[in-house]
């Protein structure tokens, strides 16, 4: 054990008193702050505010290699374990009258059906999605970035939208199964117009 001199042990009192001075500061407010925190969130406006999302209803889903995929009325689509293979492409074709569209919202769900109660198929309830495409008509778009809610490590979901093949990239939730949780994905050049 270290023991101070009695000028070492007052310094490190003042040192104390002054950190306990800051802190205190740091934990209060003034009119000041207040005032310029308003206008701070004033200049956030729209862009911080949450995005009023439009469910797009899905006209057709079918996975490549045959994944038996189910489209729901209230427009979620399952992707059956039994019979379907372990990888898979899927195409989901949806049509809608929105105007200004930025990107796009994929929300996975948990389900008891799921082994792990999913969202995955995995045994251990995980997936990756390795790419994420968007295509109007025949022309594919240009997605400029990524984020999600929750993302494994070392699996982000921006690494779902660099056209890379394999399994080991892409986009994976191990740390949140059964849990639900979205990626964001955002078109380089918004959609104006229908789509």
């Amino acid at each position: 054990m270290v023991v101070g001199t009695d000028e070492q042990r007052a310094e490190l009192k003042g040192f104390d008193e002054k950190l306990a001075g800051l802190t205190a500061m740091l934990q209060s407010s003034t009119p000041e702050l207040e005032r310029e925190q308003a206008e701070w969130e004033k200049t956030i406006g729209e862009s911080g505010a949450d995005v009023a999302w439009t469910v797009l209803a899905p006209e057709k889903a079918h996975g490549d290699k045959a994944s038996q995929l189910v489209v729901r009325s209230d427009h979620t689509i399952k992707v059956e374990v039994a019979g379907s293979p372990a990888t898979d492409n899927f195409k989901i074709t949806v049509k809608t009258r929105q105007a200004d569209i930025s990107g796009f919202k994929l929300e996975v769900l948990p389900s008891t059906t799921l082994p792990a109660n999913g969202p995955g198929r995995a045994p251990n309830g995980n997936f990756v999605l390795t790419d994420f495409r968007v295509h109007l008509d025949t022309e594919r778009l240009k997605l400029s970035s990524a984020t999600a809610t929750y993302e494994q490590n070392g699996y982000p979901a921006a690494e779902a939208i660099h056209g890379k093949a394999g399994n080991d990239n892409g986009w994976a939730l191990m740390g949140n199964i059964g849990k639900e949780a979205a990626a964001y994905f955002e078109l380089a050049k918004p959609l104006t117009g229908e789509a």
